[in-house]
């Protein structure tokens, strides 16, 4: 159920709508007084550079400057305005919040700006013990079967270009396999790689469960607006990708035997699922004041062995997602530990 507070501020009031636990709405009344101080310090900037006719920049009678930027000066104002409140009024409630913030402008008749935001945050909340949780690791187990199967597909592309009756110690050698040299060596090779990769499946599914079963024992309800907000962005992704093979969205779902309903079911149980993680997350990084420095971030970009990936990965946004993904390790590691006992 929504609850609303009405706070004033010096120059603004606002109205904090609580959606749910994690959405909040505000709705923010800008007294004239600011907002006028704000429209002539954008129209000064942007006078400066105005050419009109018959006049030096900046020179000509503000009247016949504003007929030409009154809209830049109005949306500059606003530009400057909106998300500096937005900002002071989030840090005020100490709001943390977790994506992006959408505005929306009222009319109004006197000359104030009114305006809404809404955003998810993340709800206060305590974690519960997570030792209690029952996770099972699937064994591992690699069968004769298995190996034999990928063998004789080793062997088949081997022997694509030789003869049918080349001597496996021949062909085996040609691998260029370290300490691969005969069959045997070689079924203990395909032996090791399947339990290798087998063992990073479980182990990615027993995290997958883990963050999934900890998550539904803190009762972590994803946002609505985030919620909202990804379905909207995999409906755009998809309808780009579809529409750049010239082939309309709605022929397209037909010869997939699917609706558009039914794949916003699906990126609505995904994105509750992801959104779920991170609140889960944050919230574990909170409680133990995780954090990932900075020096940290150069010492992850400066190991990848590429040249090109490294230098794209020294940019803000390729920062922002060594940062992010740190940050995810941190905090899973935390959870692996308080899950285990460790």
């Amino acid at each position: 159920m929504a609850k609303s507070t009405q706070n004033i501020v010096a120059n603004y009031n606002y109205e904090v709508n609580k959606i749910s636990d994690s959405d909040v709405e505000l709705t923010v009344t800008v007294n004239p007084e600011k907002v006028k101080e704000i429209q002539d310090k954008v129209y000064q900037e942007l006078a400066k550079s105005t050419e009109i006719a018959g006049f030096r920049p900046g020179k000509a009678p503000k009247d016949v400057i504003m007929q030409k930027i009154s809209s830049q000066v109005i949306l500059n104002t606003y530009d400057r305005l909106v998300p500096e409140i937005t900002a002071e009024i989030v840090a005020k409630e100490n709001y943390k919040v977790l994506g992006k913030i959408s505005y929306d402008f009222k009319d109004n008749e006197k000359a104030s700006l009114v305006f809404t935001a809404k955003f998810p945050v993340l709800p206060a909340l305590k974690l519960p013990d997570f030792s209690n949780l029952k996770i099972e690791r699937e064994k591992v187990e690699v069968s004769d079967a298995e190996i034999e199967k990928v063998y004789n597909e080793v062997k088949e592309k081997s022997l694509e270009n030789k003869d049918k009756d080349t001597k496996p110690e021949v062909w085996i050698k040609e691998l260029n396999i370290p300490n691969v040299t005969d069959k045997k060596q070689l079924e203990d090779f395909i032996k090791s790689s399947l339990e290798t990769s087998k063992k990073q499946t479980v182990e990615d599914n027993y995290l997958t469960n883990m963050i999934a079963e900890a998550s539904k024992h803190a009762n972590l309800i994803p946002s609505l607006i985030a919620t909202e907000n990804e379905i909207a962005i995999k409906e755009k992704n998809y309808r780009q990708r579809i529409e750049k093979l010239g082939i309309s969205v709605e022929d397209f779902l037909k010869t997939q035997n699917t609706t558009l309903e039914k794949l916003k079911e699906k990126w609505k149980l995904d994105a509750e699922t992801a959104l779920a993680a991170d609140m889960l997350f944050l919230t574990i990084a909170n409680e133990y004041n995780l954090k990932v420095e900075n020096s940290e971030v150069a010492t992850e970009i400066a190991n990848i062995p590429d040249p090109k990936v490294r230098v794209s990965y020294q940019t803000p946004k390729g920062q922002e997602s060594i940062f992010i993904s740190l940050f995810r390790q941190k905090a899973l590691q935390k959870l692996k530990d308080l899950v285990e006992k460790k």
